[in-house]
């Protein structure tokens, strides 16, 4: 236990992380109103303790901004544009949108001030466009910040940023694809009218190469299946899969040969064993409209197949 517990401890809090998972991470601290907003306030020439309001992601007619910081002493009020990257590439014309939102947020009544900003790892704010912004904040500068407060709460956000520096570093960060997010939302939407006992959970935002959707707590899976054995669509492949993790073919195909249906066969991987159905593959380069019926049939084969183990758990289980 104690050796579990330390291996934890060594852990970072975050370990798959988002541009967005900071953006409301930092928004909370401007609300705690600790450090980090009367440093923010400073570097923006605003008055001390004069912050009021944090928005994120507030869209305008040519594009979001990641976070509107707005400092108001006594209704003179200054204001940070905010874009934060940890590793994705800037939009066409994302640089000169926020330009041009910041040309129109200085013609508002009672704004006095408004710069655009840009927070990132040091390293990447030698990239092209950074320059353009009118202030250029390095995540290890926050880190700085938040680390003088001594409190939980900031040391997180610090821990967090500092995940985001090191995923720049390895050169690999979560970038959401428009089209695969689009299959996995669809594909949810028909999971919870058709199969519901998937219980296919709400699936956010997914990189382009996320195409197999892991179901690890269907109804009727008990604490024993959990974590052994699962449900997969491998739906860019065109097969469902019952998983056994630390399973030979030989000993799943000696238990369940007798048991499976015409179109169900046994298939082994490196570390586990598989009974599959071949589906219909699933594009994420093309939009989920005229891939209703290859989702359906997806979803319905892993039905299949919880309702299979289900129905046959004494014999597949009978060795967990």
């Amino acid at each position: 236990m104690q050796l579990l517990v330390s291996n934890l401890e060594a852990k970072r809090p975050v370990t798959w992380l988002r541009e967005r998972d900071i953006d409301l991470l930092v928004c909370s601290e401007l609300y705690a109103r600790g450090s980090l907003s009367d440093w923010l306030g400073m570097q923006l020439g605003a008055t001390p303790g004069s912050f009021a309001k944090a928005l994120v992601s507030h869209a305008e007619v040519d594009g979001e901004t990641d976070l509107v910081v707005i400092f108001d002493a006594g209704g003179h009020c200054t204001l940070g544009l905010i874009e934060n990257k940890i590793d994705a590439a800037f939009q066409p014309n994302q640089v000169t949108r926020y330009a041009a939102r910041r040309e129109r947020w200085r013609k508002m009544a009672n704004v006095e001030r408004v710069q655009s900003v840009i927070i990132a790892p040091q390293a990447y704010l030698s990239h092209a466009g950074c320059e353009l912004f009118d202030l250029r904040i390095a995540y290890e500068e926050l880190c700085s910040v938040l680390r003088s407060c001594s409190d939980g709460r900031s040391a997180f956000l610090a821990d967090v940023l500092e995940a985001g520096i090191e995923a720049y570093r390895r050169g690999y960060v979560m970038v959401p694809d428009e089209l695969s997010s689009a299959i996995w939302n669809a594909s949810w939407q028909q999971s919870c009218n058709i199969t519901p006992k998937l219980n296919f959970p709400p699936p956010g935002e997914k990189p382009g190469k996320s195409t197999w959707f892991y179901f690890r707590e269907p109804y009727g899976f008990d604490k024993n299946d959990r974590g052994r054995i699962c449900i997969v669509l491998k739906a860019d492949r065109g097969q469902a899969d019952l998983q056994f993790s630390a399973t030979s073919a030989a000993e799943l195909a000696r238990r369940a040969r007798e048991l499976t249906h015409n179109d169900m066969r046994i298939v082994s991987a490196s570390k586990s064993s598989s009974i599959r159905i071949t589906v219909p593959q699933i594009s994420f380069t093309t939009p989920p409209s005229g891939q209703e019926d290859s989702i359906r049939a997806g979803l319905y084969a892993c039905e299949r197949l919880r309702a299979f183990y289900i129905e046959h758990r004494n014999i597949l289980g009978a060795w967990r």
